[in-house]
C-alpha cells in the first residue's frame, strides 16, 4: 500500500470530515501491514468508540496497551471502553496498569477511586482517593469523592472532615458544598447541612441532585413549601429524576393535594412504566380519595413485589391464592405487616369463611391470643413458629383486593373481646371516675415515627383536664417518662401483650393516641378512640374525613401544619374539658 504515514494522515482527515466508512477502511489496511502501528489502533479505537462500537474499541485499545506498555494514556483509553462496556472491574485494572507504569499519577488514583466507587467497592475506592491525596493535598475533587465514599460506608465523622477539607480547598466548588450537606445531614447536623446544600445550589442552580437533597432536607425539617419548591426545580433541570417525580407526589400526598399527586404519578408512569415509587406514590394517592377499585389492586401488587415477597416466598410452599374458589380449602393468611394492620385487617377472616375457605391467620405472638376469637378463623398461629399444614396462603394485605372491597363493604370488626378476669383485675387498680387512656409515640424504629410521634412532654394539655384522670397505655422506650414528667403511674410492664392492652382499654372511657396499634385496638373493641394524625397521616384515615369507615367509634384530628400539633392537642383538650360528666365521648 502506499507509504504508511500519508495512508494515516489521509484516514484522519477523512475521519476528522466525518466519513467513517473511508478512515475505517483506511485505517484496517493500515493495520494489516503493520498490526502494531500505535497511531492506527489509537485512532481506529477512537473511531469505533465514537459510533457506539465499544467492543471494538476495546480490542484495538488493548491491542495499543502491547505496543506501549510503558504509556498511561493507552490504559486510560482501554478504561473507557471498558467502562462504556459497563466492565467496572476491567476499567479498575487498566487505571491499575497505568499506575503500575506510573504510581504518582495523581490522574490515575483518582480515575481508580471513581470506578471502584462505582463497583461498590468502598474500601479500594477509599484507599485510591487517600492515595491521591499524598500527592496532592490540595485536591479538591478527591477530598469531596473520599467524603462520599466515607459516608456511603457509614463512616460519616471522617466523610464531615473530608467534605470540609474539600470547601477549605475551594469554596467556590458546588459538588464539594454538596457533598458537605449530605455528610452533615447524616451526622444529624440539619441547619449546617441546609446552609451547606443552598451554598451548593447558589454555585450551581443547575445540579439537579443538589435541588433534590435540598428538597429532601427541607422535608425533613417539616418545611414543605420550600420542599415543594426544591422538588419541582429539580425536575425542571431533569424531568426525568424518579426520585423527585415520586417525592413530590409524596409530598402532594400528606397535604391531600391527592388529585395532583394522582396526575404527576400517572403520567411519570406513562413516561416509564417501571417506575416502582411512582406506582407506590399513586397507589396511595388512590387509597387515600377512597378509590378502592383502583388503589387495591396496585396495592397488593406493590406489597407483593416488594417487602412481602422476600419475607415469605422462602417459606411459604403452596401456591399463593389468586381469588379462586375455595372449597373448602385451609388458607393460610400472613399478616407480614405491622401490628395496627394485623388488627385492621383481621375483620376479613369471616369473608374468606364465607367463600369456603378455612383460614389460619399467621400474625405476631403478640396478637395471636387477641385474635383467636376473630369469626371465620379456624386457628390464630404464631408466624415465627412451624406453621400448621395448608392447601393456599395470602398475604394478608392483599385481602380487599381479592374480596373487591369498597368503602361501602368494609366489614365491621367483631370477635376481638378483653378477657373479663383481667378487665377486673384492672378496675381494682385505677380510680374511679372517667378515664382517658393516651398513647403519645409508636415504634420509634418506624421510618415515620418522627412525624406521627408526640414527645412526652407535648402531651401535658391532656394530663390534668378536669373531670378525666390520665392513664398511661404507652409501651417502648418512652413509657416511663410519664411517671418523671407528670406523676402518673407508667404501666408498661404490666402490658406484655395485647390481652392484657385489651383489658385495660375496656375500663377506659375514651382513648386517645398517634397512629399506633392500640388505636386499632380500641376501635375494634369499639371503644371510643382519638387519633391524633399528622398533616402526612396514611392513606387508611382518608382525605379530609374527620370519621373512618373502619371504625364507626374512631374520630380523627389531623394537623394543620406539619410538626405543630398544638392545634390537635387545643381541640382535644377542649372538648375533654366541655364534655358533659356523662358523656362516653364518642
Amino acid at each position: 500500500m502506499q507509504d504508511a504515514q500519508a495512508a494515516l494522515e489521509q484516514a484522519l482527515a477523512l475521519h476528522q470530515a466525518g466519513d467513517a466508512t473511508g478512515a475505517e477502511t483506511l485505517y484496517a489496511a493500515i493495520l494489516a501491514d503493520a498490526p502494531g502501528q500505535a497511531n492506527a489502533l489509537h485512532l481506529s479505537g477512537l473511531l469505533h468508540f465514537q459510533q457506539g462500537r465499544f467492543a471494538e474499541a476495546a480490542a484495538r485499545w488493548e491491542a495499543l496497551t502491547v505496543v506501549c506498555a510503558t504509556e498511561p494514556q493507552a490504559w486510560f483509553l482501554l478504561a473507557d471502553a471498558r467502562r462504556a462496556l459497563g466492565d467496572r472491574g476491567g476499567e479498575a485494572d487498566a487505571y491499575r496498569c497505568a499506575l503500575d507504569v506510573d504510581h504518582g499519577n495523581v490522574a490515575a488514583w483518582l480515575a481508580l477511586a471513581g470506578a471502584e466507587t462505582a463497583r461498590g467497592h468502598a474500601t479500594a475506592a477509599i484507599g485510591a482517593y487517600e492515595q491521591a491525596l499524598v500527592l496532592d493535598p490540595a485536591q479538591a475533587d478527591a477530598e469531596a469523592g473520599l467524603a462520599a465514599v466515607l459516608c456511603s460506608a457509614g463512616r460519616i465523622a471522617d466523610a464531615v472532615a473530608a467534605a470540609e477539607r474539600a470547601v477549605a480547598i475551594d469554596a467556590e466548588r458546588a459538588p464539594a458544598w454538596f457533598v458537605l450537606g449530605g455528610a452533615l445531614k447524616a451526622e444529624g447536623r440539619l441547619d449546617d447541612a441546609l446552609a451547606a446544600l443552598q451554598r451548593s445550589v447558589a454555585l450551581e442552580p443547575r445540579f439537579a441532585p443538589a435541588q433534590l437533597n435540598l428538597a429532601n432536607l427541607y422535608g425533613a425539617l417539616n418545611r414543605e413549601v420550600e420542599a415543594e419548591a426544591a422538588l419541582r426545580a429539580a425536575l425542571a433541570l431533569d424531568p426525568g429524576l424518579k426520585e423527585a417525580t415520586s417525592n413530590l407526589a409524596f409530598l402532594l400526598i400528606g397535604a391531600d393535594r391527592v388529585v395532583e399527586a394522582q396526575a404527576l404519578c400517572e403520567a411519570a408512569l406513562k413516561r416509564d412504566p417501571g417506575h416502582d415509587e411512582a406506582r407506590w406514590a399513586l397507589t396511595l394517592a388512590l387509597l387515600r380519595q377512597g378509590d378502592y377499585a383502583r388503589g387495591w389492586p396496585l396495592y397488593a401488587q406493590c406489597e407483593w413485589d416488594g417487602p412481602a415477597k422476600a419475607r415469605f416466598a422462602a417459606q411459604l410452599a403452596a401456591p399463593m391464592w389468586a381469588g379462586e374458589p375455595l372449597d373448602g380449602r385451609t388458607l393460610l393468611v400472613c399478616a407480614s405487616e405491622g401490628l395496627g394492620d394485623a388488627i385492621q385487617f383481621s375483620r376479613f377472616l369471616e369473608p374468606l369463611a364465607e367463600r369456603g375457605a378455612r383460614p389460619i391467620l399467621a400474625c405476631d405472638r403478640k396478637l395471636a391470643g387477641l385474635l383467636q376469637n376473630v369469626p371465620g378463623a379456624v386457628a390464630v398461629v404464631d408466624r415465627d413458629e412451624p406453621l400448621p399444614p395448608y392447601d393456599l396462603w395470602v398475604e394478608q394485605m392483599s385481602l380487599p383486593w381479592l374480596l373487591g372491597t369498597t368503602l361501602d363493604t368494609i366489614p365491621t370488626p367483631r370477635g376481638v373481646a378483653a378477657d373479663p378476669a383481667r378487665v377486673e383485675a384492672w378496675r381494682a387498680r385505677l380510680p374511679a371516675g372517667r378515664k382517658v387512656g393516651l398513647v403519645w409515640s409508636g415504634n420509634p424504629a418506624h421510618p415515620n415515627d418522627a412525624r406521627r410521634s408526640l414527645t412526652t412532654a407535648e402531651i401535658a394539655p391532656l394530663i390534668s383536664v378536669p373531670g378525666w384522670t390520665a392513664v398511661s397505655l404507652q409501651v417502648g422506650p418512652r413509657s416511663g417518662e410519664i411517671t418523671a414528667l407528670f406523676g402518673l403511674a407508667d404501666h408498661a410492664a404490666a402490658l406484655g401483650d395485647f390481652e392484657e392492652t385489651a383489658a385495660l382499654v375496656e375500663c377506659l372511657d375514651l382513648v386517645i393516641a398517634v397512629d399506633t396499634a392500640v388505636a386499632h385496638l380500641a376501635g375494634t373493641l369499639g371503644k371510643p378512640v382519638w387519633v391524633m394524625l399528622s398533616a402526612t397521616a396514611e392513606w387508611r384515615w382518608l382525605a379530609g374525613r374527620k370519621d373512618t369507615p373502619w371504625y364507626p367509634t374512631l374520630r380523627v384530628f389531623r394537623q394543620a401544619k406539619l410538626g405543630d400539633w398544638s392545634d390537635v392537642l387545643g381541640e382535644i383538650a377542649g372538648l375533654l374539658a366541655a364534655a358533659p360528666t356523662e358523656s362516653k365521648a364518642a
